[in-house]
């Protein structure tokens, strides 16, 4: 008799072990238990995130970029003409892209040509910068500033100028570390 009790006690003592953890985290998960609500990210995580293709993107100049495979893209979205702030913006985002190191060639750097005047100014100084040319401009809802872009497509994060940096930079390095596309 007392193996009998000895063998059902052991077998409530496995079923609890297994199915009480499996109960907890499905409450867990529908009553929002336990969620973290920090994150990790310095720029802007779009919800849901914008399709390239929507753009209606068309290439204005040609950058000294390899793209015979996907790439992500850092878009620049400038707030109007090209004053000084936007020089130094464009540079901080340059040392970005170069301090990326090994994973800079997954990067590629575009700016969205609006207005023609400073455009050839930016062009020799930024040779490797694409310029692209957009007709829905509503896609950016968040204004002047960084988009990231993956290679698939989506805009899924932005940065406003103020971030450019080391911020980003940190960000960019995780993104790409992580990442498996592109």
């Amino acid at each position: 008799m007392k193996k009998q009790h000895a063998n059902r006690l052991s077998l409530i003592a496995i079923l609890v072990v297994s199915v009480v953890p499996l109960i907890v985290a499905i409450l867990m998960y529908f009553m929002q238990w336990g969620v973290p609500t920090n994150r990790t990210n310095n720029g802007l995580l779009i919800s849901p995130p914008g399709q390239w293709q929507d753009l209606n993107a068309q290439l204005m100049s040609e950058a000294n970029y390899d793209d015979s495979g996907a790439n992500w893209t850092l878009l620049v979205q400038l707030g109007g003409p090209c004053d000084e702030s936007c020089n130094t913006n464009l540079h901080t985002l340059r040392q970005v892209h170069l301090a990326l190191g090994k994973e800079a060639h997954r990067v590629k750097r575009s700016l969205i040509f609006s207005l023609p005047d400073g455009m050839e100014t930016i062009i020799s100084e930024y040779p490797n910068m694409q310029l692209v040319q957009i007709t829905n401009a509503d896609i950016l809802s968040q204004g002047a500033g960084i988009y990231v872009v993956d290679p698939l497509g989506n805009i899924m994060m932005f940065y406003a100028f103020e971030q450019i940096g080391k911020p980003m930079l940190k960000d960019m390095k995780k993104l790409l570390r992580t990442s498996n596309i592109g």
